[in-house]
């Protein structure tokens, strides 16, 4: 009996079986091999406020920043392992405050809908814009989100409902808010810069913005993170949070909800039996979800 002989009375099977075999076994492994990752983080917000600086930060730029110019876009690489593979992030950041937002959906297609992240920021030296800017880029993004989602659902798509309830669960299923807010359809997050120039704002003045913001990001279940120049701490917890969204990396654990701080709230961490009450006349009811409102009402008092 010759080796191959010898080989196929040992194993009971002839050579095109182990091949077969073989091919079927390196199919199944490839299977398990890492995917690149290829993500969408889209910046909206208040003019000249910082996001420029805060992308280049996030992305170790230290160049100065130039004025952007309409819908703006670059991208982010990072090392998924020894093989030399990379995950992208796509970055566009829109120019012009609420002026340009008609374009601002444009990164925001049905291919890449579960894989994008949306950053409201907001100039905290200039308070009075902060709720129609907010109101205007939720409605704005949200109707884009939504149409894209009754389109593939209305074709059979399993993705919208797969999307939606993933943002529930990073929120909370048993959350006791859950009735009260209107959960944004896409990973969500308040970037409010500038800081640094609530530091000699009278205490009353910067509790009640505080409290406006807590209820904002919660009505919408968005995160919430304040940024000053002065504090590389906050930049920090920037850098990763975008580092979480753009390439699934560790969130920033240590959140801060001292109105004496710069704030740091995760999705889902606040409520608003904590955040505390608003008075009428402090506070524009048409920018909170009507399920809230009612409740407020209901109870004689208004959530903040």
């Amino acid at each position: 009996m010759d080796e191959a002989e010898e080989r196929v009375s040992e194993t009971g099977k002839d050579i095109w079986t182990l091949i077969k075999e073989s091919k079927k076994a390196d199919k199944k492994d490839s299977k398990h091999e890492e995917q690149q990752l290829e993500t969408v983080l889209l910046f909206v917000g208040a003019k000249q406020c910082g996001k420029t600086t805060v992308i280049n930060r996030f992305l170790d730029k230290e160049e100065q920043p130039n004025k952007t110019v309409a819908l703006e876009y670059t991208f982010g690489r990072k090392s998924k392992n020894v093989n030399g593979l990379k995950d992208i992030t796509h970055i566009w950041e829109l120019a012009g405050g609420t002026m340009l937002s008609d374009i601002a959906t444009i990164p925001i297609t049905e291919s890449n809908l579960h894989l994008c992240t949306l950053f409201v920021c907001l100039d905290l030296s200039a308070p009075q814009d902060i709720p129609d800017i907010v109101e205007h880029f939720i409605e704005k993004i949200k109707t884009h989100v939504n149409k894209i989602m009754d389109s593939l659902e209305a074709r059979g798509s399993k993705r919208p409902k797969g999307l939606r309830s993933y943002q529930w669960q990073k929120f909370g299923t048993d959350h006791p808010d859950k009735d009260l807010v209107s959960l944004f359809p896409i990973p969500l997050m308040f970037l409010c810069t500038k800081a640094d120039t609530l530091e000699h704002l009278e205490s009353e003045r910067k509790k009640l913005l505080y409290k406006m913001l807590r209820y904002l990001a919660h009505s919408h279940g968005a995160s919430l993170l304040f940024l000053n120049q002065k504090d590389d701490q906050t930049f920090s917890k920037c850098k990763q949070a975008l580092s979480h969204y753009a390439f699934k990396g560790t969130m920033f654990k240590s959140m801060q909800m001292d109105f004496n701080k710069p704030l740091a709230i995760i999705a889902g961490q606040d409520q608003f039996a904590q955040i505390g009450d608003l008075q009428p006349e402090q506070l524009d009811l048409s920018q909170f979800p009507e399920a809230a409102v009612d409740k407020a009402r209901t109870e004689k008092e208004y959530l903040a």
